[in-house]
């Protein structure tokens, strides 16, 4: 029933989309009929999911959708993450995304906010698709394209059947879930917002993450102003590029293990360092996320390889 009910948005909207939208039976179709389709197919998952579909407010959408929402999580698409029926806007095809809320933020923000994400899900994901192409021509939909964490693609004229989209529906139910819980878990907060969790090697070599504290806020705006605003890893500085909106912009991260005294990292600057976007996404990734100097040199490195090899 899930897969004819994809495959008749396919077939109809092109159509649709050529009339007016006002009372016409396939926005009623996404309005009423298909969020309990798709319903009916979290049944064996969960009875809490809330479904919220659209094909437009008063106007068709270029790229229609269709959600599923955990209440515990977010009840409103505007917010929070969850998996959503994403339809490319020539319907080649939909995506099955673990997506996010984009109409409150920029496209920089949604874009870091999917990165983070994927570094708190890790190998967690899987198979699915860390980028999605659905065709864009609108901002809406290119934001969209932004949100994507991990998804899954299936092609207009091969649908797979109700089975496989359960199961991966189920796949990205169980992925929101556990990053709901480790961003809460990490993050001590209900959202994150623009800096990455905080990450540190225990004796043993384990990676833990730290709760940020209201103090952690203070402290960084106060690293910002000691280090000043120009990356301490690559040597970035935004206003280069961005001008005026990039001005005393950088992002605070802490080198300290947490493992430490709360006193000896909460009150030392020193405990902190000044990175770009970039870099503070990808010392998360490095083997060490304190040692500054190594994942420096590593930048190097990385930077003499490219050269040589032009």
């Amino acid at each position: 029933m899930l897969k004819e009910a994809l495959e008749k948005v396919i077939r109809e909207f092109p159509d649709a989309r050529q009339t007016s939208f006002t009372n016409h039976p396939l926005a009623s179709y996404f309005r009423h009929d298909l969020p309990g389709i798709v319903k009916e197919a979290c049944l064996p998952i969960n009875t809490k999911f809330l479904t919220r579909g659209s094909a437009g407010l008063t106007v068709w959408n270029f790229c229609p959708w269709i959600a599923v929402l955990d209440p515990e999580i977010t009840e409103t698409p505007q917010e929070k993450y969850y998996p959503v029926f994403l339809f490319a806007e020539d319907m080649s095809g939909v995506f099955l995304s673990l997506n996010q809320g984009t109409e409150r933020s920029s496209m920089r923000e949604i874009q870091h906010r999917a990165a983070i994400y994927r570094g708190i899900l890790g190998n967690s994901t899987g198979s699915p698709l860390n980028s999605i192409d659905l065709k864009a021509t609108t901002s809406r939909t290119r934001k969209y394209e932004a949100g994507n964490i991990c998804a899954y693609f299936y092609q207009a004229n091969s649908i797979p059947d109700d089975y496989a989209l359960r199961s991966d529906l189920a796949r990205l139910i169980d992925l929101c879930h556990k990053l709901y819980a480790t961003e809460n878990s990490i993050c001590g907060l209900s959202t994150i917002d623009s800096d990455p969790p905080e990450a540190y090697r225990t004796k043993e070599g384990r990676i833990q993450f730290k709760k940020h504290r209201e103090r952690d806020q203070a402290l960084a705006r106060k690293a910002k102003q000691h280090f000043g605003y120009k990356c301490k890893a690559c040597g970035f500085a935004f206003p280069t590029t961005y001008g005026d909106i990039g001005k005393q912009f950088i992002e605070a991260h802490h080198l300290v293990p947490i493992g430490a005294s709360v006193d000896e990292i909460e009150n030392d600057v020193n405990a902190m360092t000044v990175l770009c976007s970039n870099c503070h996404s990808m010392i998360h990734r490095y083997d060490d996320c304190s040692d500054l100097a190594g994942f420096r040199e590593h930048i190097r490195e990385i930077g003499k390889m490219n050269v040589e090899q032009q």
